[in-house]
């Protein structure tokens, strides 16, 4: 058996620097990465007779991670104040706000 991905022969034997690898005839993806490991997977099985194949997708999704949050310190009355958050991850990630005064 041949393991493929996006047409391409993945070869590994206990692991490769792209983080496959294979145990018996199955394909082990250490530590997923989505830009790396997102997409279609091939089995292609083939003997004397003849090959016959079947395609799988893998989708890997990523943790929400805040990267960024800023805003005001201090602001006085009748002053605009802008708090900026930025997150990311795979789906990306709907950000939501809470208030608790005190």
């Amino acid at each position: 058996k041949q393991w493929y991905q996006r047409r391409v022969a993945i070869t590994a034997g206990t692991y490769n620097q792209n983080g496959f690898s294979k145990v018996g005839s199955n394909l082990i993806i250490q530590d997923p990465e989505s830009t790396q490991h997102d997409g279609l997977y091939t089995c292609k099985a083939s003997n004397d007779f003849g090959s016959d194949s079947s395609v799988t997708q893998v989708r890997v999704y990523d943790l929400p991670s805040v990267t960024r949050v800023s805003g005001c310190d201090s602001v006085t009355a009748d002053m605009e104040c802008s708090i900026v958050c930025e997150a990311r991850g795979k789906p990306l990630p709907v950000l939501t706000w809470r208030f608790k005064q005190g």
